[in-house]
């Protein structure tokens, strides 16, 4: 549940901000905005990368998890 919710919470946001910033980029461009949409486009890569580090952080996480590698049953037992 608490990775559903990061995934939601976190990523999921980015990534449709990231949606609307193309949107942006692409109006611009057909307008002929090129300096405009170049600017939003460096804002979109910025969101890029904060969600890269999200899922990196997320997948961090589940490898430090007490399930780990050995699976639920060793937590368990654990």
């Amino acid at each position: 549940m608490q990775v559903a919710g990061y995934l939601h919470d976190d990523i999921t946001q980015i990534l449709y901000r990231m949606r609307l910033q193309m949107g942006i980029v692409d109006e611009l461009l057909r307008r002929g905005d090129t300096r405009n949409a170049r600017k939003e486009l460096a804002r979109a890569e910025e969101s890029r990368d904060h969600a890269m580090n999200q899922v990196r952080a997320v997948v961090r996480d589940l490898r430090r998890s007490p399930i780990g590698r050995e699976g639920l049953g060793q937590a368990l037992d654990s």
